[in-house]
């Protein structure tokens, strides 16, 4: 008889919803966006500017920041540079990825390597795009080995827990939004569209903050909801 190790599977990677490799020019600044997946953006080259719900940062080469489901994010070309990036975005359900919620890391050359390696399988044979209100991510190019995609992503999440989270001085953190400037935003934009169909959604994309912290801010101060508090 022969007896081994049963492998544990708290680890499982559902789908790509989207693979970007980008370069930026110095002025690049994009206005933003939340989901209801996770979202990794590994900064290859240059500086980058990162928001992540309320926190603010400038991120360095070979430094990756997670996005946690419905975090609202938006980034920008930092420091004069030309940054070159690449972001995966992906649906993952386990509990295993809490260690990623509000992560700044430093990526070792072998991590780095498993990004790059995604990026040879993905480039050039999927696209990613909006169709009818829907975010629709498909195969291009029939040499996609889904397997070895999947694997990748995999090692990459579980060799990543065991890197070095980026200190605070190194990540050049803004000042972050607290609640009052939140609610004192959300306010001034309320008041400048009062004739106007707005709806909470607006709010939090305008101001760059997540529908939780919108809520949770609007029940601090105001004691209500945006909808009521607006109407």
């Amino acid at each position: 008889n022969y007896y081994g190790i049963q492998l544990e599977t708290n680890l499982n990677v559902q789908s790509i919803m989207s693979f970007y490799h980008l370069n930026f020019d110095e002025k690049y600044r994009y206005s933003g966006e939340y989901h209801n997946f996770w979202e990794m953006v590994y900064v290859k080259n240059g500086k980058l500017g990162v928001t992540a719900d309320t926190r603010i940062y400038e991120l360095e080469s070979g430094t990756a920041v997670f996005h946690k489901p419905n975090e609202f994010h938006n980034l920008w070309s930092a420091g004069g540079t030309k940054p070159e990036i690449y972001i995966c975005t992906f649906l993952c359900e386990d509990e295993y990825l809490k260690f990623f919620e509000d992560a700044v890391l430093n990526l070792n050359p072998f991590q780095q390597s498993l990004i790059l390696k995604l990026g040879k399988a993905l480039e050039g044979k999927i696209t990613c795009g909006t169709r009818n209100g829907n975010h629709i991510c498909k195969i291009t190019d029939g040499t996609v080995d889904l397997q070895n995609v999947k694997s990748l992503l995999e090692v990459l999440l579980c060799d990543l827990k065991s890197a070095e989270p980026v200190k605070t001085g190194v990540l050049k953190t803004k000042s972050a939004l607290t609640h009052y400037d939140i609610f004192g935003n959300a306010i001034r934009f309320l008041k400048e569209n009062i004739s106007s169909m707005v709806v909470a959604d607006d709010v939090c994309r305008v101001i760059g903050v997540s529908n939780t912290t919108l809520k949770r801010v609007f029940k601090k101060y105001a004691g209500e909801s945006v909808k009521k508090y607006f109407i």
